[in-house]
């Protein structure tokens, strides 16, 4: 069985083979070839808005004869912030860290295969799911998108959209708060074919 760090998910996985890959589990399932459970989220109270979280969703693809199961142990706490109620994610584990894993199966011997660190691999997935979906939703003759957000998710939509419309000349990035908006824009500005501007 391996295990693997998600330092080590970064260096495997491109989002070109993310996408490829995704592409085809998508129609697997719309086949009857593949399998999956929604996400399940279980709540307990800790007090003064703050709840332990354990979320786990799994999926199976005949196509490569593995079943995955994706979990993870969240602290989360409901905050009042910029005139709107937030649910942010704690990263409460030691070295101010998130716990998820993912166990992957064999469907002929039975046995795990790896546990691997949820994060940059869920990252990935979630921006490679939008870049698929903006292939068929999006014409080729669009030049403008905008992005809404620039936390840790919203790097992988930005390259997975740089994969399905190199079409596109700008993108208006925003934020509100405005430091982050135009990092987001300053890191991502050379790995991207179009030009990335933030707004207000």
């Amino acid at each position: 069985m391996r295990v693997l760090t998600n330092e080590m998910v970064q260096q495997l996985l491109t989002m070109d083979e993310c996408i490829r890959v995704l592409e085809e589990a998508f129609a697997d399932l719309a086949m009857g070839q593949a399998v999956e459970r929604p996400r399940s989220h279980t709540y307990t109270p800790l007090g003064e808005g703050h709840h332990y979280l354990f979320k786990s969703m799994d999926g199976g693809l005949k196509r490569y004869r593995v079943h995955a199961i994706r979990m993870t142990s969240d602290h989360i706490h409901e905050v009042y912030r910029q005139g709107a109620w937030r649910r942010e994610k704690v990263p409460a584990a030691p070295g101010g860290q998130w716990v998820g894993l993912i166990l992957l199966f064999s469907m002929d011997s039975l046995e795990p295969l790896a546990i691997i660190q949820d994060g940059y691999l869920q990252r990935m997935r979630v921006g490679a799911t939008s870049a698929i979906a903006a292939r068929y939703l999006v014409s080729d003759k669009t030049k403008e998108a905008a992005l809404i957000g620039t936390g840790w998710q919203a790097g992988a939509q930005i390259l997975g959209l740089a994969v399905t419309c190199p079409f596109l000349e700008r993108v208006y990035v925003y934020s509100p708060n405005e430091a982050h908006r135009l990092q987001f824009c300053q890191e991502f500005a050379s790995q991207v074919p179009f030009s990335l501007i933030a707004v207000e």
